[in-house]
């Protein structure tokens, strides 16, 4: 008998940037490729650790969604990559070496994909990666001006190279109910408001004594505080938790994994935060948003849903000191009222 030949699963490769917030900002992409090409794989490749970490949080989230598919890690370029994207100067690297990490880039994809086939490529950076197979790549070339456009309509921008229908859609899968990492279910109260102390750079957060005249704020008005971050923001946490408010920070570990805290904003009244993965998930789920941002742009990483939230720096000294309690308070009234 003659064996049937087997037939190649369709497949999509897609390579968002290795931010949390940037996958949240793909979102509205992924569900435009999801509904248009039903029988395809949508496969976004980990190529370095840093990377690796965001998806391996991801995954309970975005179920069915897509497929990270891990390579092998190598030392060399990992560390290779911390030296063009790390740095005190980050501001300045980044226009200084857009050539030379755009090249890194490249061969890293190249090395990591070498030989693999699809039957698409999406590629939101600006180069096409020649070592794998397929006939149709699109990378930021083809988008044309993109400039001034917030992160989620620039890369909606390739649904309309594609001519496919754009779905504005950040639907996650969150739990029921609220547990840290041992399984413990975790109680709040009903009327809270949620501080994100997290920032991928020391720039980005905001001040204690900021969140701590919030803090005061909320419970006279009857809203506890309830704080979030990593193990990096305890001691941060701790003065906070000394004006009033709710620690969900501990010393060793990463007390509430991504799920958790999806469900956490979602249920609360208010969420505050700089521009970090975590305030985009709140984004997503729904929560009203108060964004704190100063060299970023709120124009290009604002939360999405909540844009006229944003309090910024941005326009002035681009520093986050400069955030006004009052500013953040005002804010804040317009959404609990």
């Amino acid at each position: 008998m003659r064996k049937k030949k087997r037939k190649m699963k369709r497949k999509i490769l897609f390579t968002p940037y290795r931010g949390l917030g940037d996958f949240i900002h793909s979102l509205p992409l992924i569900y435009s490729l999801k509904e248009s090409f039903l029988n395809y794989e949508i496969t976004i490749p980990i190529v370095d650790n840093e990377q690796r970490k965001t998806s391996f949080s991801l995954k309970p989230l975005i179920e069915n969604l897509v497929k990270f598919d891990y390579k092998r890690l190598r030392e060399d370029l990992d560390s290779q990559r911390k030296l063009l994207y790390r740095g005190k100067d980050f501001r300045d690297k980044f226009k200084i070496q857009f050539e030379e990490r755009r090249n890194f880039e490249k061969n890293v994809y190249e090395f990591y994909l070498k030989d693999e086939h699809y039957d698409l490529a999406i590629i939101p950076r600006f180069f096409n990666i020649d070592t794998i197979k397929c006939e149709k790549q699109f990378n930021l070339y083809d988008l044309g001006e993109v400039h001034n456009l917030h992160m989620v309509d620039r890369s909606l921008k390739f649904a309309d190279i594609l001519k496919i229908p754009k779905k504005i859609n950040f639907d996650l899968k969150i739990p029921s109910t609220i547990k840290d990492n041992k399984g413990r279910k975790i109680s709040l109260p009903r009327d809270y408001v949620v501080f994100v102390l997290s920032a991928g750079r020391v720039t980005k957060k905001w001040t204690i004594e900021g969140y701590k005249t919030i803090t005061k704020f909320c419970i006279q008005r009857g809203y506890c505080p309830v704080v979030v971050g990593s193990e990096n923001d305890f001691e941060d946490s701790i003065k906070i938790e000394e004006a009033g408010a709710v620690n969900l920070i501990s010393e060793r570990e990463v007390l509430i994994d991504l799920g958790n805290f999806a469900r956490i904003a979602k249920e609360s009244r208010a969420v505050i935060g700089s521009d970090t993965g975590l305030v985009h998930i709140a984004d997503a789920v729904g929560a009203p948003v108060i964004g704190l941002y100063d060299p970023t742009r709120p124009s290009k990483f604002a939360p999405y849903n909540n844009k006229e939230k944003v309090v910024s720096t941005n326009h002035t000294t681009k520093r986050m000191v400069d955030i006004k309690p009052e500013e953040v308070i005002s804010k804040l009234e317009k959404i609990l009222t």
